[in-house]
């Protein structure tokens, strides 16, 4: 391997785990009541001159009018999250890929925002092709947004092993797995989910984080279509 070579597997190894890292953050967010040091972790970075590329467009400004005025109280945020995310009642958004996507016949009427339809089964069939299951125990159905956004980070994950061990083909096969279930799957829901979390949320911490996370998902896919389009002419 060339220096050149070398060179470019750290950058991409780099990018990497930098991506997997922030899809697992916002799986966290998704999945589990906000800790303390993550609610002070993420409203660091949003403040941060070092992650101005990631945190600089509306759903930043929401987390830093939230910072402004954040005092480590973490109850209320926690409280937001089952309001959000858990309890079916008032605010509650339901955060499934099929509820957003599918319309079911029911009867002799046409039904939409139900549970485990056919977008669901193809998330399980990406899932399985990547070698991995979602039992039961996760608690969670394997279309819910959370799940959805751990997968990524997973594969982001394997791609950061694969420039590693200097297995290119290995990294750029993981990156299309990537781009396709970014491009089947997360874009095609997660802004109408984040458009109604950004709705239904009474703080800007969730407003941020909801736009945020539609945010970082269009500029993965950019990230994704320049790498592809930068890689040497052998990987494509």
């Amino acid at each position: 391997m060339t220096s050149t070579a070398g060179s470019h597997a750290g950058t991409t190894a780099d990018l990497a785990e930098g991506r997997a890292g922030v899809y697992g953050a916002l799986a966290t967010l998704f999945l589990d009541p906000p800790s303390a040091e993550l609610v002070s972790g993420l409203l660091d970075l949003s403040a941060s001159a070092d992650t101005a590329e990631l945190f600089g467009g509306p759903g930043a400004a929401c987390l830093r009018r939230y910072a402004a005025a954040y005092r480590g109280d973490i109850g209320p945020l926690q409280q937001e999250f089952h309001d959000l995310f858990r309890v079916p009642l008032g605010r509650y958004v339901m955060p499934y890929e099929a509820v957003y996507r599918d319309e079911r016949v029911v009867g002799e009427a046409r039904a939409r925002g139900l549970l485990m339809g056919p977008s669901t089964l193809a998330v399980m069939a990406a899932y399985r092709e990547s070698g991995l299951h979602v039992s039961s125990e996760a608690g969670e159905l394997p279309d819910h947004v959370g799940i959805e956004l751990s997968f990524m980070a997973l594969l982001c994950g394997r791609e950061q092993e694969a420039w590693q061990a200097a297995d290119q083909e290995g990294a750029r096969r993981i990156m299309r797995r990537e781009q396709r279930f970014l491009e089947e799957h997360l874009l095609r829901w997660v802004p109408a989910l984040s458009r109604r979390i950004a709705e239904n949320a009474q703080t800007d911490f969730y407003r941020g984080v909801a736009l945020l996370t539609e945010e970082f998902l269009l500029a993965d896919a950019a990230t994704l279509a320049r790498a592809f389009h930068h890689l040497p002419r052998d990987q494509e």
